[in-house]
């Protein structure tokens, strides 16, 4: 048995109320987001060429 908190109930009683509707293109839109994600983690990481020794302290 699992407990939902009051934000997953709410969440639950609105798929169960079909107030979800599907979007045209969803492959297209399934990727595009995939896309953005993707460039938002790439964002996160610093290439090393980018940092000049000056900036690096031991």
């Amino acid at each position: 048995m699992s407990i939902l908190n009051l934000e997953e109930k709410e969440l639950l009683n609105s798929v169960e109320n079909e107030e979800w509707q599907t979007i045209d293109n969803v492959d297209a839109e399934i990727k595009r987001y995939q896309t953005y994600a993707n460039h938002h983690i790439n964002q996160k990481h610093i290439p090393v060429s980018r940092v000049g020794n000056a900036h690096l302290t031991i």
